[in-house]
């Protein structure tokens, strides 16, 4: 399974944070779907395409803090709640880094309750820069 997403970035002034805006691609094109899928492989096929080609997710942004070298951030827990597959009431909760060589995140599903639903991974996936 790939997870295709578009980030974008903007200082949240209310918050006082940089703030991540979580885009997925739009079940209701698709179209659109079948014309950039695979762009991790082929980046070209996301020329011209902003965040408002995508579908927003509320309540999913991640709230970043500025440490020494690095920017680290979360969602805030209980906000980017939904319907998991089988109806069970669930919130998704992710953990990034961002750092000159690197972007890493850590993120599962958990029960309303706070107990979890499903993890990804028990390790952070870590993704290298490249040049």
């Amino acid at each position: 399974m790939t997870r295709q997403r578009i980030y974008g970035f903007a200082i949240d002034a209310a918050e006082k944070k940089l703030r991540l805006n979580l885009h997925i691609w739009p079940a209701d094109k698709p179209a659109f779907v079948a014309r950039t899928s695979g762009a991790h492989r082929d980046p070209a096929k996301l020329t011209g395409v902003t965040p408002a080609d995508m579908a927003g997710l509320t309540g999913c942004d991640v709230y970043f803090d500025a440490g020494a070298g690095e920017f680290s951030g979360a969602m805030k827990k209980g906000a980017c709640a939904f319907p998991a597959p089988d109806g069970t009431p669930i919130f998704s909760w992710s953990q990034m880094k961002i750092d000159a060589a690197a972007f890493s995140y850590l993120d599962g599903w958990f029960k309303l309750d706070g107990t979890p639903y499903k993890q990804f991974s028990k390790a952070w996936y870590e993704f290298e820069r490249r040049k």
